[in-house]
């Protein structure tokens, strides 16, 4: 007879030993070939091992087995014993039932389901609607303290709402409990057999024991016919009620975009793109570990986020067209944007904050700049663009609003993806976001020529941070004196060195004056210019990568060279110590007459000069009028674009680096 053994390897290197198999002793049942394996088996018993290896085969025989002995032992009692010793057979078959029902009233109470699930998801339903508007009440009054109590109460109906959708689905013990109610089957057959066994045994003229045992096989039969409905395939669970929890989810999303309002430490209000293309990474890099929750209607995003300046987070949301006016309404305590406030929005913050401008360095503040890039085939030619109304421009559909805005006169095509059009057709054209061309650097960058006098420039770091190329844009955060100290921090971050690395790393172009490639040799005129003021000849300079601008027809800097003149400080100081000269030019639109715009453009720079001397820093000055516009002079924003101080480095011995 073969030898039934377990592996009892110490390591666990074989899996036999792991799985506690029973084995039979036969060549080649060691997987590891070693050859200490002999010592390592345990003797295993044949009925174990048979048991084990075949479980159905060994049960059936066995019960079998027990049905015979269990009839043949009760036929041989009543034999013995006869008369009314058949009550005694009756009293333990009834113990028997009484066993077998109690297992299955237990597996019955395991397998129940809600009598009523179409009433639990209602009154979920009700709590969740009731939840939704006292967060909105919450909201409106800006009650923050009552923040904790409706995020326990969300949280709560959101597990019930779990709990829910677990209980309509297929249970999954539900496999393990309908083999125990199979089991339960074959116990009451063998017992009705048995009851059947007794009643043929019993005297049949005694009425007594024919009425006892009918009742006892009647509730035999019941008990069976109850186990059979448990082992049988389970009804399909019943589906939750499609209105209710359409109804259900909507609340509880909006309760929890409420709640995450009541509980945000400060919220920006911005535009769809800049949304995911800025504002989130800018967030992400200011806290790192930060989690982003983003809405069903992917208009708003929670930001959570243990950094003690904005724990427990910052609620960003999409307030489009107009970012502004959730920041005059006192939902937002903080703007940024790809435009400056109109007229209206400017008058409604001075009225509602009586003293205070809205674009005044303490509330505003250009973070960032991009541009709106033209691109053609790689194998087109090199040639500028000189209309923008006359092509056909492909972009794509969540850039096309903001593009729009940005460029009016841009005849707009939606595409599905304007980078791969000009990549597939040579004369298809696109305009894209620059940041996003960053991003994805296929095709050519087409320059533009906005006028016959103005250079024709494509978009680059140099370019666009001077401002130069006429289809760039700034990027403002502007807050009030009603937002909450957080967002404060935040501006002050991003234009921090750090925050503007993180504008960097976005894709747009950083207000840092590090060296930025992409500028030009000087013109003549402008190193005849920058001779006459420091009074030697000069053959080449370097210009900084910023152009100060001023208002309409007036000397006073606007604000982003506000704040670019304490960024000038630095780097001007360390230039006049190692022996170079700093020289502001200063330029004006063509309004006006030719002396009166030479006039302008030297009391422009001469104002950027006094500033500088406040600072430390001391420079010469001198204009060149109308001379070298770098954008046209027939509409308000070339004109505002041609209003300018550039800031020029001469070296002490003429040979400063060309751009």
């Amino acid at each position: 007879m073969a030898r039934y053994f377990r592996c009892e390897e110490p390591g666990g290197h074989c899996r036999h030993a792991r799985t506690r198999a029973v084995l039979v002793d036969e060549p080649g049942v060691c997987p590891l070939n070693h050859p200490d394996c002999a010592q390592w088996r345990r003797p295993v018993r044949v009925l174990t091992a048979l048991r084990e290896r075949s479980p159905v085969a060994f049960w059936g025989v066995a019960g079998v087995v027990g049905v015979v002995a269990f009839a043949l032992l009760l036929l041989m009692l009543l034999l013995l014993f006869g008369g009314n010793h058949w009550r005694d057979g009756l009293d333990r078959l009834q113990t028997q039932l009484t066993g077998l029902n109690d297992q299955l009233k237990g597996l019955e109470l395991q397998t129940s389901k809600p009598v009523d699930p179409g009433r639990a998801w209602e009154e979920l339903q009700h709590a969740g609607q009731s939840l939704r508007n006292d967060v909105r009440k919450a909201v409106t009054t800006a009650a923050t303290a009552e923040v904790a109590g409706l995020q326990a109460r969300l949280e709560d109906l959101e597990q019930q709402q779990q709990a829910l959708l677990g209980s309509a689905r297929p249970n999954p013990k539900g496999a393990q409990a309908q083999a125990m109610a199979k089991r339960l089957v074959g116990d009451y057959q063998t017992l009705k057999t048995g009851v059947l066994t007794a009643q043929a045994a019993a005297p049949p003229e005694d009425d007594e024991a024919r009425q006892a045992f009918r009742i006892l096989l009647v509730d035999v039969d019941k008990g069976l016919k109850r186990a059979q409905r448990l082992a049988g395939p389970a009804p399909p669970p019943p589906a939750p009620p499609s209105t209710l929890v359409d109804t259900l989810t909507g609340a509880l999303v909006d309760a929890r975009d409420g709640v995450d309002t009541l509980s945000a430490s400060v919220t920006i209000a911005t535009s769809p793109v800049l949304a995911s293309a800025l504002v989130l990474p800018l967030l992400e890099a200011r806290a790192p570990g930060s989690t982003i929750r983003s809405a069903s209607d992917a208009q708003h995003w929670f930001v959570a986020s243990h950094d003690p300046v904005i724990a427990p987070g910052v609620l960003v949301s999409v307030a489009d067209p107009d970012p502004y006016r959730p920041l005059l309404a006192g939902r937002a305590d903080l703007v940024i944007a790809d435009q400056t406030p109109d007229n209206q929005a400017q008058a409604e913050f001075s009225a509602r904050f009586p003293g205070q401008a809205m674009t005044a360095r303490d509330h505003a503040a250009v973070i960032a700049l991009d541009a709106v890039a033209l691109l053609g085939h790689p194998a087109r030619a090199n040639a500028p663009v000189t209309n923008l109304g006359l092509s056909n421009w492909g972009t794509d559909a969540a850039s096309a609003p903001m593009i729009a805005r940005l460029v009016p006169s841009l005849a707009l095509s939606v595409v599905a993806d304007p980078f791969t059009t000009v990549q597939s057709d040579p004369g298809a054209l696109s305009a894209v976001l620059h940041h996003q061309w960053q991003r994805h650097p296929v095709g050519q960058l087409v320059a533009y020529q906005p006028s016959r006098d103005a250079p024709a420039l494509k978009p680059n770091d140099f370019s666009i941070g001077t401002e130069n190329y006429p289809l760039c844009y700034r990027v403002l955060a502007t807050r009030s004196p009603g937002s909450r100290p957080a967002a404060k921090d935040l501006m002050t971050w991003i234009t921090s060195d750090a925050g503007q690395s993180a504008v960097k790393a976005a894709g747009f172009v950083d207000l840092r004056l590090l060296p930025k490639p992409g500028g030009s040799a000087a013109d003549p005129l402008i190193l005849s210019a920058l001779g006459r003021a420091v009074g030697q000849n000069v053959t080449s300079a370097e210009q900084s990568p910023t152009n100060l601008r001023f208002a309409l027809n007036e000397a006073e800097l606007d604000l982003k060279a506000l704040a670019d003149l304490e960024r000038l400080n630095g780097p001007l100081k360390a230039r006049i110590t190692q022996g170079h000269k700093v020289v502001i030019l200063g330029f004006t639109d063509a309004i006006g007459s030719e002396q009166q715009n030479f006039l302008l453009s030297v009391e422009r720079a001469r104002q950027v000069a006094e500033r500088l001397a406040t600072l430390g820093v001391q420079a010469v000055t001198t204009g060149l009028g109308e001379e070298l516009p770098v954008d046209t002079n027939d509409t308000d924003a070339g004109r505002a674009r041609n209003r300018r101080a550039e800031v020029w480095v001469v070296s002490p011995d003429n040979s400063g680096a060309a751009q």
